[in-house]
């Protein structure tokens, strides 16, 4: 009989880790994202279950994973799972609406980013 290498998943605030066949888990999702309208762009960190981060005060980021392949492995990469909401301009009262919740990979920003008609935003990496 063969031995087949598993993926290894375990349940963090609702969401399932290890999605890289071998992983190693970061405290931040570092991304980068761009303002359509007024071409502003700008790379941040966000705490994995830490406190949301906006950007330009209407996009708002909340990172639950991430996490990089181990350095053997034959393809680098880093994802996050991240849930991304809009709080419409002029609206601060109004609940934010959410855009995005999924992983972003940053080997393929143009498969896994967020795509809105004002934003695009995408991960570059995980670090401690």
């Amino acid at each position: 009989s063969s031995r087949r290498r598993h993926t290894r998943y375990i349940s963090v605030t609702g969401v399932q880790t290890c999605a890289l066949p071998i992983c190693q888990r970061r405290k931040f999702a570092v991304i980068q994202a761009l303002d359509k309208t007024t071409a502003e762009t700008m790379k941040f960190e966000v705490e994995v279950g830490g406190r949301p981060v906006r950007f330009n005060k209407n996009l708002i980021f909340t990172a639950r994973a991430c996490e990089v392949s181990t350095p053997d492995e034959l393809t680098e990469d880093a994802i996050a799972y991240l849930q991304v909401a809009v709080q419409s301009r002029g609206a601060a009262s109004a609940e934010p609406r959410q855009v995005f919740r999924g992983w972003m990979f940053a080997s393929s920003p143009a498969v896994s980013g967020l795509q809105h008609p004002n934003y695009d935003a995408w991960v570059v990496g995980c670090k401690n």
